[in-house]
């Protein structure tokens, strides 16, 4: 049903392209509406809408901004419904089939409170059921919008980037053995990906240990498989420094490759960590970032890689940090903040310092590997535990001022 309903709406935009926006922001808010989202297949929908959109000449903004106010539009509705029928929504014919549907979505809410709005958009069985709890919850409207703004801003380019970018790859014309090789590695990846997530949720006293020697050796085996990775290589790193310069963004992506970024970045935080934290944490950090940096170094990375290895792994550090005390799929949420706040550093990375892209990969699963070791050898005794709110606020804030701030 969901694949004959994205090729017939695949189909029709295809010759109708200028209806795209409006369609991408119809499928973003009946993804995120009170139960038409638990009935419309949207994952399926946006991704084929935002592949043609890619295939098309639909700019990235343009594109997000449709996801984004299709999605914000959707809570609100979904907000304004629970705030008008309160548990009379109950009464639905659905909701009496499927009541554990209400429950699990107040027992979330209940858990996570105001976050639950911000989480919950990336959780499928209660996305769309979150905003209309927090209207039943009579959760304060310009609250519920503040973080229903911030949720909408991830949320947009993580569901709708990987459609258009798979549409937009089409349309390139790329030498052979090109899409063989992208989608080997990318396999390979997410194998690695799956397997340590495994790992951790069995929840062993070796889990940690065992993540982290898998991710050292995917990050020690891609310079071997480099040669049987140069097509797509060769052909991304020479698209990038084709269209970078087009993009006009130098100026702005400069600052964020300097060393003093990095520093601004691991000093502070890290002095905010030692003086306000358990002395688990800090010392976690620290052994974090000496692992990461001292693997970088004995695989003879390039400067611009070792800086960019310290900054992706206090971004890890930071998520680990936030990540305390909660369970163990809300703790793998939290890696999206060093995925979605490393990726500007990462691109600078390509574009200013001609980084490689085997070796911006290797930099985050040395990240990954050294959190997972440090990890295993500072909780050996007892479990690191989460600071307070306040002081988490902080150092939640302090990557993205620091980042911000370099953009100029």
């Amino acid at each position: 049903m969901e694949s004959l309903l994205s090729d017939h709406l695949s189909t029709w935009l295809s010759s109708h392209q200028s209806w795209l926006g409006p369609v991408i922001f119809a499928i973003a808010l009946l993804e995120s509406l009170a139960i038409a989202g638990l009935l419309v297949p949207g994952v399926v929908l946006l991704f084929a809408v935002t592949a043609i959109a890619g295939s098309s000449d639909m700019s990235i903004p343009v594109m997000l901004g449709w996801a984004f106010a299709g999605a914000v539009c959707g809570d609100l509705l979904s907000f304004v419904l629970g705030r008008l029928f309160h548990q009379d929504i109950r009464r639905l014919r659905l909701f009496q089939r499927y009541p554990q549907w209400i429950d699990q979505g107040e027992g979330f809410f209940r858990r996570y409170g105001m976050m639950s709005v911000l989480i919950g958009r990336f959780f499928g069985p209660v996305r769309p059921i979150i905003p209309m709890i927090a209207g039943m919850f009579d959760m304060p409207f310009w609250r519920f919008l503040a973080v229903s703004l911030l949720s909408a801003l991830a949320w947009a380019p993580i569901y709708a980037l990987p459609g258009y970018t798979a549409g937009h790859a089409l349309t390139w014309p790329v030498p052979q053995f090109f899409w063989p090789q992208t989608l080997a590695l990318t396999g390979a990846l997410a194998g690695l990906g799956l397997l340590c997530l495994w790992l951790l949720k069995a929840q062993h006293r070796w889990s940690n240990l065992a993540c982290a020697a898998l991710l050292l050796l995917g990050a020690v085996s891609l310079p071997v498989v480099e040669p049987w990775l140069e097509v797509v290589l060769f052909t991304s790193e020479y698209w990038i420094s084709q269209r970078a310069p087009l993009l006009g963004w130098h100026a702005w992506l400069t600052p964020l490759t300097d060393l003093d970024t990095t520093l601004w970045l691991l000093v502070p935080g890290l002095a905010w960590l030692t003086l306000l934290s358990p002395y688990r944490q800090p010392l976690f950090a620290l052994l974090t970032l000496v692992i990461a940096l001292g693997l970088g170094w004995l695989l003879e990375m390039s400067q611009p890689a070792l800086i960019l290895t310290g900054q992706w792994t206090w971004l890890v550090v930071v998520a680990i940090c936030l990540g305390r005390d909660q369970g163990f799929w809300m703790r793998c949420l939290w890696l999206l903040y060093p995925l979605l706040l490393g990726a500007p550093l990462a691109f600078a990375s390509l574009v200013i310092t001609d980084t490689s892209i085997l070796s911006m990969l290797q930099a985050l699963l040395l990240a990954l590997s050294a959190s997972a070791l440090a990890s295993w050898a500072v909780e050996r005794g007892a479990p690191m535990h989460r600071s307070q709110r306040w002081r988490n606020l902080v150092l939640l804030a302090w990557a993205p001022l620091v980042i911000l701030s370099g953009l100029h």
